[in-house]
């Protein structure tokens, strides 16, 4: 829900790259938030979107508790930022109030349909391609294999197995 309007709309999280949780300056604040709002919790809320600044993909918000599956979320306390690609055009004034809900659950389901709130920072459009790429945002990816020896004669080359595929160059 935007302003007057309820539109489906398409999420990509992400937060601030180098932000320390719990730290913020003036120029950081939370975007997004879960639970109660409040004057106090607003205006931490940055005015506009930083396109100078590299942010980190993130999958998941954090949850309420600062727990994901029990265990301790290492983005909780950091600011969260959300791209949203509506379905349809939406009019509304920079800073108005979103919220997020989930419809996917049965309406008598005891649990709440709120998955998150904040402010419009700036307006994006999807079909002009510069636009997008304005936003740099890095999704980090990882490859495990196995070490089995390191060189003698130059300590700098290893042998490793598992890490490509046999059919990759």
């Amino acid at each position: 829900t935007v302003g007057h309007s309820t539109v489906m709309a398409t999420c990509l999280f992400f937060t601030a790259q180098g932000e320390i949780p719990g730290c913020s300056s003036s120029s950081q604040g939370v975007s997004l938030s879960k639970g109660a709002l409040t004057q106090e919790q607003e205006a931490k809320w940055p005015s506009a979107f930083d396109f100078e600044r590299v942010y980190d993909f993130q999958e998941t918000l954090v949850g309420e508790d600062g727990m994901i599956n029990g265990e301790p979320d290492p983005n909780a306390g950091k600011t969260f930022f959300a791209l949203l690609t509506f379905e349809k055009p939406v009019t509304a004034p920079l800073g108005s109030l979103f919220i997020g809900s989930k419809f996917d659950f049965e309406s008598h389901s005891p649990t709440c349909r709120m998955a998150f709130f904040g402010k419009l920072l700036t307006p994006i459009k999807p079909a002009v391609q510069d636009e997008l790429k304005k936003i740099r945002i890095v999704k980090m990816k990882s490859k495990t294999g196995v070490l089995e020896k390191i060189d003698k004669a130059d300590p700098c080359l290893y042998t490793a197995h598992g890490l490509i595929k046999k059919e990759s160059d």
